[in-house]
This record gives C-alpha cells, sequence and structure tokens, in this order.
C-alpha cells in the first residue's frame, strides 16, 4: 500500500484491520477450536476482492518483456507472441519460473491442476509443433486445443481470414 502512496492512517487501519484474526471451521455437528489466522483476508468482504488485487498488483512488474500478464479477478493469464514457436516456450517457460517465484516469496501458491497450455497459430504451424512442456512446480501443464478463458471459449486455430494483413504467420502462446 506504500508504493500505491495510500495514507499512512489508511495502512494503519487495514493492518489492525487484518491482524489478530481467528477462525473457526463448522462441518456438520463439527466445530474446531479457535485459530489464529496469519494470512490472508477474510472471505465475504466487499473489500476482499479490492485487498487482493492490491497485494498482487506489482506482478507484472517482474516479468520479461517477451511475455505479458492479463489479469481478471484471481484469473492470471501468461501470453507470449513471435515468429518461432521454440521461442515463445521459452519466454514463457522464463516467465512461468518468475511468476512462481513472485507467488512463493508472497506466500501463494499456482496450482498446475488449474492451469493449461494452448499453442495458438496457423494450421501449418500446429501440425509442424510438438506439445510443449511448459512446467509449474515440475508439473507439467496440460496441453489443450480449446479453453474458457474469463467467460469465452477460444481455440488454437487461426484462420486467415480471421487476422489482419501481413499477420499470418505470427503465432502465440497462452498460460
Amino acid at each position: 500500500m506504500k508504493m500505491y502512496n495510500f495514507s499512512k492512517n489508511t495502512i494503519k487501519f487495514f493492518k489492525y484491520y487484518l491482524s489478530n484474526r481467528t477462525q473457526i471451521v463448522k462441518g456438520g455437528d463439527l466445530v474446531s477450536s479457535s485459530r489464529t489466522v496469519f494470512t490472508g483476508v477474510p472471505q465475504g468482504l466487499i473489500i476482499g476482492p479490492i485487498l487482493y488485487l492490491i497485494y498482487i498488483n506489482d506482478i507484472h512488474m517482474k516479468l520479461t518483456m517477451s511475455s505479458s500478464l492479463k489479469m481478471y479477478a484471481d484469473d492470471l493469464t501468461l501470453h507470449s507472441s513471435g515468429f518461432k514457436v521454440n521461442e515463445i516456450k521459452n519466454a514463457l517457460q522464463e516467465n512461468i519460473d518468475i511468476v512462481e517465484k513472485w507467488f512463493n516469496m508472497n506466500n501463494m501458491k499456482l496450482n498446475p491442476n488449474k492451469s493449461k497450455c494452448m499453442l495458438i497459430g496457423t494450421s501449418k504451424t500446429l501440425k509442424q509443433q510438438s506439445y510443449s512442456n511448459i512446467c509449474i512446480n515440475e508439473t507439467i501443464l496440460e496441453n489443450v486445443d480449446a479453453h474458457k478463458l474469463m467467460g469465452i471459449y477460444i481455440n488454437n486455430k487461426k484462420r486467415r481470414n480471421a487476422t489482419k494483413p501481413g499477420f499470418q504467420r505470427f503465432n502465440q502462446a497462452l498460460i
């Protein structure tokens, strides 16, 4: 919050708001004992998503120029583009490693089971390529031909009539 020039009083308010919290877990007739919570934001609060976005907002500053990150709520999409597929794969892996390191330093975890990899290109490009071995935490990501991304289904087929002139040979990959 200091980085975003929040006032000292605002920072102090949130520090006290998020400190010295406890929680219990209830399942059926069973109730756990009260435990101190050291990290996280209480669920169900209107301010929760905003605090999360402030918390992760600097993640894109760590990436190399070869990839970019799109964020929406708690979804992150990392993508890279270029003319050589191997360069795209290398750029993605390098930046996934950076994102993973950032998550670890900030007491968060990337879930490789919820992450997918998709190469988007012309039919010729896709036929010539083997599946990538992009990894998160040494787990190879599932390669997909289609995926729902922020509510929209996309596939890896790039039709010539759907691209701008001179853009047909451009390939990209998404994580």
